[in-house]
């Protein structure tokens, strides 16, 4: 299991994510107060000596489900955007929220 993890980790992530460069990750609230916080997921990994995915877990156990990290926006191209909104056959979303709506397949009504 934890050979796969970090197999995705390092092999299947896509290039742009923040989880190849964990110093642009931010441990940044922590539910229970136990920290660290203000510190990148890089420099806990390095400090405790392990993989950047067992970095996370390990801070996760110590300061709770409920804690945040914190990623910095992608990079894009506001003339694109542009050229995007104002495209009369582009549908638009402010969020991913259609990424995680389950959908029930049930036979139509006849």
């Amino acid at each position: 299991m934890i050979f796969a993890i970090r197999h995705s980790w390092d092999v299947e992530s896509i290039d742009i994510s923040h989880f190849k460069n964990p110093r642009s990750v931010l441990l940044d609230n922590s539910e229970n107060g136990v920290g660290p916080v203000g510190i990148t997921l890089g420099e806990f990994a390095d400090e405790l000596g392990v993989h950047p995915s067992d970095a996370l877990a390990e801070w996760l156990i110590r300061n709770g489900l409920e804690s945040t990290v914190t990623m910095p926006p992608w990079e894009k191209d506001d003339e694109m955007v542009l050229r995007l909104i104002r495209d009369p056959q582009s549908v638009d979303n402010f969020n991913d929220s259609g990424a995680h709506v389950q959908l029930s397949a049930r036979p139509a009504a006849r």
